[in-house]
């Protein structure tokens, strides 16, 4: 035997169809099942839109009349007859033709994910040209579309790294300076973004305590009267320690602040001596003392 055609397949799976009462087929109490049963009327009717529709069959059932396809070359008698029958099967069971779903376009896109640095945008479309009905075929493809955006890179805005120590003071006494800086490198300012607010260098002061100051003599002073009028006296001058005087730790003064010499040393007239004049030549000798 041949191959059976799809059309005759068709009309096989009519079950009992042949019997019609009011509009809708019949079944005795001792069938086996209900011939307008749900799931095999669907497969019938999904056979009957492929091999009858779809190949030039002029049906009447509701919503398959718009599915007719236009100037499409007359089915062959034969084939024709079983889609009539078929037909008949799908009226009697109330049977709508299934409507495949269709896209609609593609909606805009939508906001990108990101300002910068690579983001995605989402662009979405309905199955809803038609909406499938009728147990028809959903929508094939996907849903939505998605696309890169705002690839440029972000900008960043600079940051301070850490102050560095304190320089060594620009002087050891009497007041000084230090200084410590700081970079724009953390992160340093790229693509567009603001530099660093705020000071790259801060001072202080630093040793501000006085300096020593070491003394120093002032200039001799005017030598005193001789002491004696005759027989060998002294006279004395002085300087001192004050120009400057040692202050803050400063040495004291190198040298002498007491200067005498001898004066008066001619003889006295005979039996004349000067009061406090007991010294010998030697103790008349120039002294000078230590301060």
């Amino acid at each position: 035997m041949g191959k059976l055609s799809p059309v005759f397949v068709l009309v096989l799976l009519v079950v009992k169809a042949s019997l019609v009462e009011g509009g809708r087929a019949h079944w005795h109490e001792d069938d086996d099942h209900d011939p307008c049963e749900e799931k095999m009327i669907i497969r019938l009717g999904h056979k009957f839109y492929k091999h009858c529709i779809l190949h030039g069959f002029q049906s009447n059932l509701t919503d398959c009349i718009d599915k007719n396809i236009k100037n499409h070359k007359r089915m062959k008698p034969h084939p024709e007859q079983k889609c009539i029958k078929v037909e008949n099967r799908l009226r009697d069971c109330d049977f709508n033709c299934p409507t495949d779903g269709e896209w609609s376009s593609y909606g805009p896109w939508g906001k990108c994910s990101a300002h910068c640095g690579g983001g995605n945008q989402v662009r979405t479309r309905t199955c809803n040209n038609p909406t499938p009905v009728n147990n028809g075929e959903a929508c094939v493809g996907p849903a939505q579309e998605i696309r890169e955006c705002n690839q440029h890179a972000c900008s960043v805005h600079g940051g301070w790294g850490e102050w560095t120590e304190w320089s060594p003071c620009t002087a050891q006494c009497g007041g000084g300076n230090q200084t410590k800086t700081r970079k724009c490198d953390s992160p340093a300012p790229s693509s567009g973004g603001r530099p660093c607010d705020g000071i790259i260098a801060t001072t202080r002061e630093c040793n501000i305590q006085p300096c020593p100051i070491n003394g120093n003599f002032s200039e001799w002073g005017d030598w005193s009267a001789c002491n004696v009028e005759c027989g060998g006296g002294v006279h004395t001058r002085k300087r001192g320690c004050d120009n400057p005087a040692p202050k803050y730790g400063g040495l004291d003064c190198l040298g002498y602040s007491t200067q005498t010499k001898e004066c008066n040393t001619q003889g006295c007239p005979v039996g004349r001596v000067e009061p406090g004049n007991h010294q010998t030549r030697d103790d008349r000798l120039l002294r000078t003392h230590w301060s």
